[in-house]
């Protein structure tokens, strides 16, 4: 008897990501690992969660997204700008990464590197695929109950999902 999808369960999956508008295809895990998120837990855009929701391995199906249930709409926001000293001993910091900076309330945020120079860095709190809607190719591999660990953790242990150590 097959499981269906729903909060609590560890799902494994091979996806197709495209631009609704014009098909391109943005991403892809390919055939031979799938890839896992744990549903009800914000692992995946909300869009991609509820339609996951109630399906079962073996099933294929394909789903659009809007762009607010994918990766949100876009924020009319200017970027911030930092000196490139503050990244100093991470690396090198390339347009597209994502970086977690600490508000002045505390509050961890992701934001988006956009350009850097020698002397600066831009960041934007927009996704880079803020504002598109998606569509999605999807084949359920594998879904079963979360361990206690994942649960209180967040995300699933396979895949390498916890290499921070939980």
């Amino acid at each position: 008897m097959s499981i269906a999808i729903g909060d609590g369960m560890v799902v494994g999956y091979h996806f197709k990501m495209f631009r609704k508008d014009n098909n391109e295809l943005l991403g892809a895990n390919g055939d031979d690992e799938p890839a896992f998120y744990l549903h009800g837990h914000a692992n995946v855009p909300p869009g991609l969660e509820q339609g996951m929701a109630g399906k079962k391995a073996g099933d294929r199906f394909e789903l659009e997204v809007a762009a607010e249930g994918a990766f949100g709409e876009r924020q009319d926001v200017d970027p911030i700008v930092v000196p490139i000293e503050q990244f100093s001993g991470q690396g090198t910091v390339v347009v597209g990464a994502s970086v977690v900076a600490e508000g002045p309330d505390g509050e961890e945020h992701v934001l988006f590197v956009t350009a850097v120079s020698d002397e600066e860095v831009s960041l934007d709190p927009n996704h880079p695929l803020a504002g598109v809607a998606m569509r999605f190719a999807i084949d359920v591999v594998s879904v079963r109950e979360a361990t206690a660990d994942e649960k209180a953790h967040g995300h699933p242990h396979e895949g390498g999902a916890h290499g921070d150590g939980h």
